[in-house]
């Protein structure tokens, strides 16, 4: 499956869940995500802690 036909179906399940300003194609949601990227993704030391606690909470060991 091609990138594109993975986006439309996203798309299609975005807009009937009511979202608004959804890009129009593939080639118009490739900026946004790296957008998305940039600005929502970004490691920091509550990342690093984070993993920490996943470890301690779910495995019993640091």
């Amino acid at each position: 499956m091609k990138k594109s036909e993975v986006y439309n179906v996203f798309y299609r399940v975005g807009d009937r869940m009511g979202l608004k300003a959804l890009p129009l194609s593939y080639e118009e949601w490739l900026p946004v995500r790296q957008a998305h990227l940039n600005e929502d993704l970004i490691k920091s030391e509550y990342t690093s802690d984070l993993f920490l606690q996943y470890k301690k909470h779910l495995s019993g060991t640091i």
